[in-house]
């Protein structure tokens, strides 16, 4: 895919159509979950982003704009959570990372890779006042349709999946 350059930390991946299961980093998931497989009129995008903190708000920008037909409800859970796994990456990974976005009839999947195959298995943590951070996961776990960990050859990805509407959809209901 023909990567296009983006001011700031991130490189954008052109918009496709019709997207394969290879196309971005969200491939290992699929290849895994298969149930997860969009059609082949699903829409793709990716972002390849360096670890560092601005590269969260890349992010948010760039899902913000793969999401834009979207309702606002989709659109700010998939904004949020996507903050949240992005800024798993920076801190814990700390290697560069991509973000792939896969949006099909009525769902939507995020993808977040890293480069660090070596980790442990992840898992929301509960309530603690005792830890300034850590609830990430835990609204990962309570706002998406699903969602999961996949480690592949160069490193690990953690994915999300939502249901979406479309913005024109939801106004006529």
């Amino acid at each position: 895919m023909l990567a296009l350059s983006h001011a700031g930390p991130g490189r954008v991946g052109a918009l496709v159509k019709g997207a394969g299961r290879d196309v971005n980093c969200c491939g290992p998931v699929l290849r895994q979950h298969l149930h997860l497989a969009p059609s082949t009129g699903a829409t793709s995008r990716i972002l390849e982003l360096e670890a560092v903190p601005s590269s969260a708000g890349v992010a948010r920008s760039f899902v913000r704009e793969a999401f834009a037909e979207l309702n606002q409800d989709s659109e700010d859970v998939a904004l949020l959570l996507t903050s949240e796994l992005v800024t798993n990456a920076i801190l814990h990974a700390r290697t560069p990372l991509q973000v792939g976005v896969l949006i099909d009839d009525g769902n939507a999947l995020v993808c977040v890779a890293d480069r660090l195959y070596e980790g442990a298995v992840l898992a929301p943590l509960g309530p603690s006042g005792e830890r300034s951070g850590g609830r990430g996961l835990a609204l990962v776990d309570a706002l998406a349709a699903a969602w999961g960990t996949t480690r592949y050859t160069g490193g690990n990805t953690v994915w999300f999946q939502i249901r979406t509407v479309l913005d024109a959809e939801r106004r006529a209901s």
